[in-house]
């Protein structure tokens, strides 16, 4: 899979808690936020990439 887009990278250490605050609307709430499809993140210290 070729990747065309540049991945927009959350700024922060980690967002385990912010995932378990949010729910299900966490990935929704980002790429609203950075206006993007998929985007990269860390969770329980892990790279995790998220994408619609």
């Amino acid at each position: 899979m070729e990747v065309k887009e540049k991945i927009v990278q959350e700024k922060g250490f980690d967002h385990t808690l912010k995932l378990l605050e949010e729910g299900y609307p966490f990935i929704k709430n980002r790429m609203d936020l950075y206006k993007c499809n998929m985007f990269e993140t860390h969770i329980m210290g892990k790279k995790a990439i998220c994408q619609e």
